[in-house]
């Protein structure tokens, strides 16, 4: 799904290919995850401390936010600053929990327009986004966005 937002905006002087910038895909920055803390449900925690072959007890011991008052519900904690699950590998940012993500990450949209996903493009690539939606930055740094993008596209989730 492509957002009318963000778009390929190039001149005739930088040879990549001007095709749709399908701003939905996550580039793994890992903005939304170092930003957010996630809500968990109890199937959810169960699902996840069962992943980690421990106890719902130790999960809870181990990734739940203590200040979160509920007992059906947990919060996860931060971890150096971000989710628990967020693990850095060479500046990408990956979920080592993906195939069992819990809902609120599953609903997170990904998209540039997004201050989250602006944030990621600054810091990882030093590119930004102008008001009419297009990418700005070096030209290299650009053409090598966008062949990551075209990967990250091609993967699927």
């Amino acid at each position: 799904m492509s957002s009318p937002y963000a778009k390929s905006c190039y001149n005739t002087l930088m040879p990549i290919p001007a095709q749709p910038l399908d701003t939905s895909v996550c580039f793994r920055c890992g903005e939304c995850c170092k930003r957010y803390q996630v809500l968990l449900d109890a199937a959810e925690a169960n699902r996840l401390s069962e992943h980690l072959g421990i106890s719902l007890a130790d999960f809870r011991t181990r990734y739940a936010d203590p200040r979160w008052p509920g007992s059906d519900k947990l919060l996860l904690r931060q971890s150096s600053g971000a989710c628990p699950f967020l693990h850095n590998s060479n500046k990408e940012f990956l979920c080592t929990v993906h195939k069992l993500k819990p809902g609120p990450c599953r609903e997170w949209a990904a998209d540039l327009s997004k201050p989250e996903c602006k944030r990621g493009l600054k810091s990882q690539w030093e590119l930004t986004v102008d008001n009419t939606g297009c990418l700005q930055g070096a030209s290299g740094d650009i053409r090598a966005f966008l062949e990551y993008h075209a990967r990250l596209s091609g993967e699927g989730d």
